[in-house]
C-alpha cells in the first residue's frame, strides 16, 4: 500500500479534521488538503504523473510505537501488498472496497475518508512510477485502472532489460499483446529517465 502514499506531501499546514463530503461520501479530511490544489474527490493528485494514480491525504503519524518497514500481507495475482510493519497486526487496520488497506483510528470523525497507513520515516528504496491503463474501443477508452509496477520490473527498467521487463509486465498484467505491453513499458522507462 505504500504506492498510494509516496512521494509524501510536502504541503505545510493543519492536519486538525474539516467536515468534507464529495458525492455520497461523507466525513472530514485534514484542513491543509481542503484549500490544496492537489484535492481531487478526497485523494491527492501529488505526482499523478509519475505513479499514474490518485495518493493517499496526509493525515498525522499514529501513536502506536513502533517499525515502519513494509511487511507483506496478501499476494493478488502476484503482487505483494505491503503494510507497515507495526500495521500488521494492529486493531485498527482495515480493508476497504474503494480504498484498500487503511487505518480506522479516530474513524468517528474521518468516516468515509479513513487515515493513510503510517509510514513514519521510512522511504522506498527505488522509484516508483506507473501509468493507468486503457481498452481502445471502437468509440471509447474502457479504463483499466493502474498497471501493476512492482520493485522486480522497476530494477529491470532501470537497467534497461526492456525484453525481461516486457515479459514481466505481460504476466503482472495480463496483456496479450506484445505491441501493448512494449508502448506501456517504453511509457514507464521514460518516466524513470525523467
Amino acid at each position: 500500500m505504500y504506492r498510494k502514499s509516496f512521494p509524501k506531501c510536502e504541503v505545510a499546514g493543519s492536519r486538525e479534521p474539516v467536515k468534507y463530503g464529495h458525492m455520497a461520501s461523507f466525513g472530514a479530511l485534514p484542513k491543509k488538503c481542503t484549500t490544496c490544489s492537489n484535492l481531487f474527490e478526497g485523494e491527492c493528485t501529488r505526482g499523478l504523473d509519475e505513479t499514474g494514480s490518485l495518493l493517499r491525504l496526509d493525515y498525522e503519524a499514529c501513536d502506536k510505537p513502533g517499525p515502519t518497514t513494509p511487511v507483506e500481507i496478501e499476494v493478488i495475482d502476484e503482487h505483494s501488498i505491503y503494510v507497515p510493519h507495526k500495521c500488521q497486526n494492529c486493531e485498527y487496520l482495515i480493508k476497504t472496497e474503494i480504498r484498500g488497506y487503511a487505518c480506522s483510528y479516530e474513524q468517528e470523525q474521518w468516516q468515509d475518508f479513513p487515515r493513510d497507513l503510517d509510514w513514519g520515516d521510512w522511504q522506498p528504496d527505488y522509484p516508483l512510477v506507473g501509468l493507468r491503463r486503457y481498452r481502445k474501443g471502437k468509440y471509447s477508452m474502457e479504463d483499466l485502472g493502474p498497471a501493476i509496477v512492482n520493485k522486480e520490473l522497476t530494477l529491470l527498467l532501470m537497467n534497461n532489460e526492456t525484453a525481461k521487463a516486457v515479459k514481466l509486465y505481460r504476466r503482472l498484467n495480463k496483456i496479450e499483446t506484445l505491441k501493448e505491453a512494449l508502448d506501456d513499458v517504453n511509457t514507464l522507462a521514460s518516466k524513470l529517465r525523467n
